[in-house]
């Protein structure tokens, strides 16, 4: 009995495919797209590569959504392209690659697709993959920007307000946030309120701040929820209300808002609007300064220093102080980008563009797991004895060329081995033996009394009088710099150092111990950041 071929997926089961993902069902939209993706359909492939990116009706998996776009970009899909240049940027289901994602995103942007013109332009503003241009990234912005793509707005009005040279145009700035916060866009709401507070680019109004930072603290965006609770913690044209700033800053420091976390470590260690809570002060200190936040480096620093809500260290309090003086003369980088910081094409394409596509490569994905059939329909079904096997399209193999006969006959003689000659073992060489060394002399004691046993030496506990080593460096490496002259930077508490360290204290009008202490350190740092060196000091006296 012949067995029934299934017929080749059509167009119609693509469209049966669309109205699945619309209605919500996403394991039916999967099996359809699944079957016409084996065949080489282009848009079944991108469809359920997106299926497969968002985990939806079926497992997420980015190695195989990297796959499905790799094949339908290479069909020339535009939207597919973008998207596997989005995971090769970031490093998601495919190796993270820079130069090949800017390849990418540039054949999506020559095809006016709005999310590859934004991130080719995201691309130029970083110099990821391709070398920093901001001429270049508002170019490639404000075509995306035309098209409304929201992200795109945003991008170039910030860039338009923060630009430096001929990029900077606060007109325009405003214009493109103004259409992204219409949207509902928190960040570009943020930005928004900064510029009303600042009076950039428009007049100053306190009043409109605080509307446009409400509507981004309303979005979820951490960075409105904080500048709102500072406009009612600095009386900033509002009326002051710790009460009403304490929730936003809450909201804002969970979401990892390194500020807000200092700014609520600051409130819990004053008692200010909320009762004084010590261990709360130094967690969030602490979150923030794994940061790099400087602030909240020195002010843990200073709970250590204390003992307050931590126990009592001096040790990891020079350590904190010395991260913040690192933090201060180091760049702070900028964060890496994640998957929803770059655009991505996620809507399917219609039956007209889906109608036109040039045929892909063939490929083998896992099939969605079948739909469950009904109990009723199972007790009347009859069952065959062999159920038809629904087979696709095999590709054709072209036909193989006859072998001729004096090839098949070489090919069919035993290869001859070829013959090892075995060498005799190698002798090991000889090392001439060292002569043997003289018996030491025994000395000869008059008593046979044993020496009492030496006691070992305490070493003192870091104090005023005797601090650390580490420490005392620190102080001279800071003092040298001010051109207070410790002499070698060593570690060691010398004279000199004393000397030093009165001086210094003398010119900042500190009481003259000539030790090494908390305030003393806090003291330095503070004038190396200043910039207060001696001479500088006793030129103006």
């Amino acid at each position: 009995m012949p067995v029934a071929l299934a017929a080749a997926p059509t167009l119609a089961d693509y469209a049966k495919g669309l109205a699945d993902y619309e209605a919500g069902r996403y394991a039916d939209a999967a099996r359809e797209f699944h079957n016409q993706a084996r065949a080489g359909d282009t848009a079944a492939q991108f469809a359920l590569g997106v299926l497969y990116d968002l985990g939806r009706g079926v497992r997420q998996d980015h190695a195989l959504a990297g796959t499905l776009y790799q094949r339908a970009a290479n069909a020339g899909l535009a939207a597919a392209q973008n998207n596997l240049g989005r995971m090769q940027l970031v490093g998601k289901g495919s190796p993270q690659n820079a130069y090949r994602a800017a390849r990418w995103f540039r054949q999506a942007a020559d095809q006016k697709l709005a999310q590859a013109q934004f991130n080719l332009g995201l691309l130029y503003a970083r110099g990821l993959g391709v070398s920093q241009n901001p001429g270049q990234a508002v170019k490639w912005y404000r075509l995306a920007a035309t098209q409304g793509e929201t992200q795109s707005q945003f991008a170039l009005g910030r860039l338009l307000a923060t630009g430096k040279g001929r990029i900077r145009d606060l007109s325009g700035a405003l214009e493109w946030l103004r259409k992204a916060a219409a949207k509902g866009h928190g960040p570009a709401q943020d930005l928004l309120g900064r510029m009303h507070e600042r009076g950039t680019g428009v007049a100053r109004d306190r009043a409109k701040a605080q509307t446009w930072y409400r509507k981004s603290a309303d979005a979820g965006t951490a960075a409105g929820q904080y500048h709102l609770a500072i406009l009612y913690l600095d009386r900033r044209g509002v009326a002051a209300s710790p009460e009403k700033a304490v929730p936003w800053l809450r909201k804002a420091a969970v979401q990892g808002h390194a500020q807000a976390q200092v700014r609520l470590g600051v409130l819990y260690a004053e008692g200010s609007g909320i009762p004084r809570d010590d261990i709360e002060a130094a967690e969030w200190f602490r979150k923030a300064a794994h940061q790099g936040e400087v602030a909240a480096q020195i002010n843990l620093g200073h709970m250590y220093a204390a003992g307050r809500g931590v126990a009592k260290n001096f040790a990891t309090a020079v350590e904190w102080y010395r991260r913040a003086t690192d933090s201060i003369n180091a760049p702070r980088p900028s964060p890496p980008l994640a998957l929803d910081d770059v655009a991505m094409a996620d809507r399917f394409l219609s039956l007209k563009i889906a109608s036109s596509l040039p045929r892909a490569a063939k490929i083998t994905a896992p099939a969605p797991a079948p739909k469950p059939a009904p109990a009723a329909a199972a007790k009347t079904a009859p069952v065959a004895k062999s159920a038809p096997v629904a087979k696709a399209a095999a590709p054709k193999v072209p036909a193989v060329k006859p072998v001729p006969a004096k090839k098949q006959a070489a090919k069919a003689r035993p290869k001859k081995r070829p013959v090892v000659r075995r060498l005799p073992p190698r002798k090991p060489n000889r090392v001439a033996k060292a002569p043997p060394a003289p018996a030491p002399a025994k000395k000869t004691t008059t008593t046979n009394a044993k020496k009492p046993p030496v006691a070992a030496k305490k070493t003192p506990a870091p104090s005023d009088d005797n601090p650390p080593n580490d420490l005392v460096a620190e102080v001279q490496t800071i003092l040298d710099e001010l051109g207070y002259k410790p002499g070698p930077i060593d570690g060691n508490m010398s004279l000199r150092v004393r000397v030093a360290i009165r001086a210094f204290e003398s010119d900042h009008g500190l009481q003259s111990t000539g030790k090494v202490t908390v305030k003393l350190f806090q003291a330095l740092t503070a004038a190396k950041k200043a910039g207060r060196t001696k001479s500088a000091i006793r030129r103006k006296s």
